[in-house]
């Protein structure tokens, strides 16, 4: 593996095994409910190394969850966690 980091043509991280610890993994509830409550709040390269996946990743993620009308049950999930920790 190179040390060096590699970005595309639009400032995103290119895949790196180092950083990208869950590629290729299936996201768990866990990731999805972190990934929409924070989607509008957080940069997409903050959230891609949290959940140690690609920026693009991400955005295809979302975009399927928006599109399956899933995104806002992740959020209103992470208000309901926390919601019972109160």
């Amino acid at each position: 593996m190179s040390n060096e980091l590699e970005y595309d043509n639009l400032g995103r991280l290119k895949y790196n095994e180092a950083f990208h610890f869950n590629h290729g993994k299936p996201f768990s509830e866990e990731d999805l409910i972190y990934l929409c409550k924070f989607w509008e709040t957080e940069d997409v390269k903050s959230l891609s190394l949290g959940l140690g996946r690609t920026e693009m990743t991400l955005v295809s993620k979302i975009t399927r969850l928006k599109q399956d009308g899933m995104y806002q049950v992740y959020i209103d999930k992470y208000d309901e966690m926390m919601g019972e920790l109160e």
